[in-house]
C-alpha cells in the first residue's frame, strides 16, 4: 500500500490594514511577482498567470506547478530568488569542504594529535617524579587532551551515522521510521545502543554505534593511566651522619687508673637489664632529619662475641652419702676452672649453685677476654615466693639439664649497611674481621688490619684499634673480667647472687657483679631479642659485646661533636610522589579511535558507492525528497493519524520509501 507525508494547505491571512494600504501592497506584490517571472522564463509566467485566473495557490503549489516531479537542490536557488554574491560563494567553498569530508579528516587527525600527546606526555613521566607545574596538574592535562581526543574522534563517528541513514534508504525500501533511530544514533548514547539493537549488527552502522557506547568510558580510562606511588629517593641538601670510630682511647675520671668510661658502663648495665637489641644502648649516634636514611658500606672497630654451646664436654659426678638419697654432685667443665655443685638433701629438697660464671684465665689474653657458664635449667620464676622463702619447683638432681657456654668478647672489624627506617635504626653485616696484634709501648697498643678497601668502607691506610699504649686496653679487659664473675646459690631459705672469689692480690673493682648474675639470671629473652633465647649467658654476653662496641663508636662524638667526630656519611632519603603509567587502560580510546576511523572511511566510500551526495545531518533534503503521489490519499492519512508526535509516528511506520539517485537529481520515492 503506497502512503504519502501530509501537505501543508497554503491559507492567505486576513489583512487589517485599509483598502489603500492593500492597494499598494498588492501593487508592490505584483512587481515583485513581475520580477521573478521574468527570471524564471516563459513557463513560469504561464504558469503564474494561470494561476490567477482560477484559485488562489500557495507558494509550495507554485513550486510544485512548475514540474510534476520534486523540483532538485540545484533548481530551489532558481525558486527562492537572488541571493548575495558573497553568502553563496561562502556556502559552496565550505559545501566543497564537506564533499571531501574535510572536517571529518581534521576530527581524525586532531584525536590521534591528542591521543599521540597523551602518550608523549606519558611516556616522559613514566617512572619519573611527579611534574609540578604551575596552574595545571599532570591529570589535568591528560584530561584536557583526552576531551579533545574524544570530541575529534565523535565528530567523523556521528557526522558518519547521519550519512549512513541516507545509504541505508539508498540500499532498498526501508522504513520512513528507520530516519529516527538514525538521526537519534548520531546524537547519543541512548540512540546508539537503539540502533544497535535495531540493526541486530547486520549492517556497517553498527561499528558507529559501538563507537559511540565505547565513548563513554574514554575519559575514565584515560585518568586510569596514571597511577602514583611514593619512593625514597636521596635529598643532596641533606647530608646523614652516623657514629663510626677507628680508634679508642677514652678513659674514666682521673681518680684511679681501674676506672672505664662512664658512658661505656652506662651501655653496659643497660644492656644487661634490658635485653631489646632496638633500645638505647645498642643504637649509635645518628643524624637523620627526616627519619629515612641510608649508610653503607661502614666499616667500625668494635667488639664482637664469639659464644658456642659446650654442654657435651660438661663432666658429672654424683656419688651417694650416708643415705640413699643423700647425693653430692658436681658438673664441671675440663680446662676452664668452673665447677658448680648441688646436694640433694631430700628427695624433695636440694641446695648449691644453680649458675657460675667467670672468665677463663687459660684462654684469655691481653686483647680478649673469654668466660665460661655452666647453668641448672630450673624454674627461675618460682624460686623466691610472696614471703621470701625459696621454693624450688624443679629439683637439681642427676636428670636436671645443664648448659654449658664458653663465650669470647674480641676486638674486631665490623663491616655493615645502616639505615633508618620510619625512625627505627638498623644494621646489615656484610662482614667481620677477627685478629688482634698487641704492641706494647707503640703508639698504637692493639690493632686491627682486615684485608679490606672501599666495598667494605675501609679506606686507604685507614687503621683500627685501641690507643694510648697498654692502659685504655687493660682498664677493658679488666673491667669486663671481673664484671662476669659470680655464682647464684639456692638453699633452704634462700636465693643468692654471690660475687665469684677474687684473684689472690687483685685489688680491681667487681662493678656489681652480683647485680650482673641477678640480671642474667632473670633475663627474659626470646627469639626475637636473642638468636639462643635458651642460653641466657650467651645472650647476655652479645649484649655486652654490643654494649661497648656502641661506646666505642660514640667516644669521638661525645669528645668532639660533629665537626671532630669523623662520621659516616650517608643519604637522607625524603619521599617523593612517582608516576607510573598503566598502559593498558590506553586500549579503549584507541579502539574508540580505530572505530572513528573505519566508521569514517566506510562512510565515505559507501556513499560514493551509492551515488548519493553528502547530506549528513542536513534536514532539509527531508523536506524535498519525498515525492506526493496522491494528496487525497494523504489528507485521508492525515485525518486518520492526526497531527501529534504520536501520530506522525505511527504514519512513518507505514510509510516505506527509497532514495532514489538520478542523473537529473535524488528523491525519496514512496512504494
Amino acid at each position: 500500500m503506497a502512503s504519502q507525508l501530509a501537505s501543508l494547505d497554503y491559507q492567505p491571512l486576513a489583512n487589517p490594514k485599509t483598502t489603500d494600504e492593500n492597494a499598494d501592497a498588492q501593487h508592490e506584490s505584483s512587481n515583485r511577482r513581475t520580477s521573478w517571472m521574468s527570471e524564471s522564463g516563459p513557463a513560469a509566467t504561464q504558469e503564474i498567470t494561470n494561476h490567477e485566473e482560477g484559485s488562489p495557490k500557495s507558494p509550495c503549489e507554485q513550486a510544485r506547478s512548475l514540474s510534476p516531479e520534486l523540483i532538485s537542490f540545484g533548481q530551489q536557488k532558481d525558486l527562492i530568488g537572488p541571493t548575495r554574491t558573497s553568502s553563496f560563494q561562502w556556502f559552496s567553498k565550505l559545501s566543497t569542504l564537506e564533499d571531501w569530508w574535510f572536517f571529518e579528516l581534521l576530527g581524525v587527525l586532531g584525536a590521534a594529535g591528542a591521543l599521540i600527546g597523551i602518550i608523549v606526555v606519558l611516556w616522559r613521566y613514566d617512572n619519573e617524579p611527579q611534574p609540578q607545574w604551575d596552574g595545571i596538574s599532570l591529570n589535568s592535562l591528560v584530561s584536557w587532551l583526552s576531551t579533545v581526543a574524544k570530541a575529534c574522534v565523535l565528530m567523523p563517528v556521528t557526522k558518519g551515522l547521519s550519512q549512513l541513514k541516507w545509504v541505508w534508504f539508498a540500499e532498498r525500501d526501508r522504513p520512513l521510521a528507520d530516519i529516527a533511530v538514525f538521526d537519534a544514533a548520531s546524537r547519543g548514547l541512548v540512540g546508539s545502543a537503539e540502533l544497535l539493537w535495531h540493526l541486530r549488527g547486520r549492517h556497517f552502522a553498527v561499528l558507529g554505534s559501538v563507537a559511540v557506547i565505547l565513548s563513554l568510558g574514554f575519559d575514565p580510562f584515560t585518568q586510569n593511566l596514571i597511577q602514583y606511588y611514593a619512593q625514597s629517593v636521596p635529598d643532596m641538601d641533606q647530608v646523614a651522619r652516623l657514629a663510626n670510630a677507628s680508634t679508642y682511647e677514652t678513659v674514666g675520671p682521673g681518680i684511679g687508673v681501674y676506672y672505664v668510661d662512664p658512658v661505656l658502663k652506662s651501655n653496659v648495665y643497660s644492656a644487661l637489664f634490658n635485653t631489646d637489641p632496638t633500645a638505647a644502648w645498642a643504637t649509635p649516634q645518628y643524624f637523620c632529619s627526616t627519619g629515612n636514611c641510608n649508610w653503607g658500606p661502614v666499616s667500625t672497630f668494635a667488639y664482637c662475641p664469639q659464644c658456642s654451646d659446650v654442654s657435651a664436654s660438661l663432666n658429672y659426678s654424683c656419688p651417694v652419702g650416708s643415705d640413699s638419697f643423700r647425693k653430692n654432685c658436681t658438673v664441671s667443665l675440663p680446662d676452664s676452672g668452673y665447677s658448680l655443685w648441688y646436694r640433694q638433701m631430700s628427695p624433695s629438697f636440694s641446695n648449691g649453685v644453680v649458675m657460675t660464671m667467670g672468665p677463663n684465665t687459660a684462654k684469655s689474653n691481653a686483647t680478649s677476654v673469654t668466660y665460661n657458664s655452666i647453668r641448672a635449667v630450673v624454674n627461675d620464676s618460682g624460686l623466691v615466693d610472696s614471703t621470701g622463702d625459696n621454693v624450688v619447683s624443679s629439683n637439681l638432681s642427676s636428670n636436671t639439664t645443664f648448659i654449658g657456654t664458653e663465650c669470647a668478647i674480641v676486638p674486631c672489624v665490623r663491616s655493615f649497611h645502616a639505615s633508618v627506617v620510619n625512625g627505627t635504626y638498623r644494621e646489615q653485616d656484610i662482614g667481620a674481621w677477627y685478629g688482634s696484634n698487641e704492641s706494647i709501648g707503640t703508639w698504637m697498643a692493639s690493632h686491627v688490619d682486615p684485608p679490606w678497601g672501599l666495598e667494605h668502607g675501609v679506606r686507604p691506610g685507614q687503621t683500627f684499634g685501641i690507643r694510648d699504649g697498654w692502659v685504655v686496653k687493660t682498664l677493658l679487659d679488666y673491667y669486663l673480667r671481673q664484671m662476669l664473675r659470680a655464682n647464684v646459690t639456692v638453699s633452704a631459705d634462700a636465693l643468692a647472687f654471690d660475687v665469684a672469689a677474687r684473684p689472690l692480690g687483685s685489688t680491681f673493682p667487681w662493678y656489681d657483679a652480683a647485680d650482673v648474675a641477678q640480671a642474667i639470671f632473670y633475663a627474659n629473652f626470646t627469639a626475637d631479642t636473642c638468636d639462643t633465647p635458651g642460653d641466657k649467658f650467651a645472650c647476655a654476653v652479645t649484649n655486652v659485646a654490643k654494649a661497648v662496641s656502641k661506646a666505642i663508636r660514640d667516644a669521638p662524638y661525645v669528645a668532639n661533636g660533629t665537626s671532630g667526630a669523623d662520621m659516616a656519611v650517608g643519604q637522607t632519603m625524603v619521599t617523593v610522589t612517582y608516576v607510573r603509567v598503566r598502559w593498558g587502560w590506553l586500549a579503549l580510546p584507541v579502539l574508540v579511535w580505530v572505530l572513528g576511523v573505519v566508521t569514517w572511511i566506510g562512510t565515505a566510500w559507501k556513499t560514493r558507492r551509492a551515488k548519493i551526495q553528502t547530506w549528513r545531518s542536513s534536514p532539509l533534503p527531508l523536506l524535498f525528497l519525498y515525492r506526493e503521489q496522491d494528496s487525497q490519499r494523504e489528507r485521508e492519512d492525515a485525518a486518520a493519524y492526526g497531527p501529534s508526535d504520536e501520530g506522525y509516528e505511527r504514519r512513518a511506520e507505514d510509510i516505506r520509501a527509497r532514495l532514489s539517485v538520478k542523473r537529473d537529481g535524488a528523491r525519496l520515492v514512496g512504494s
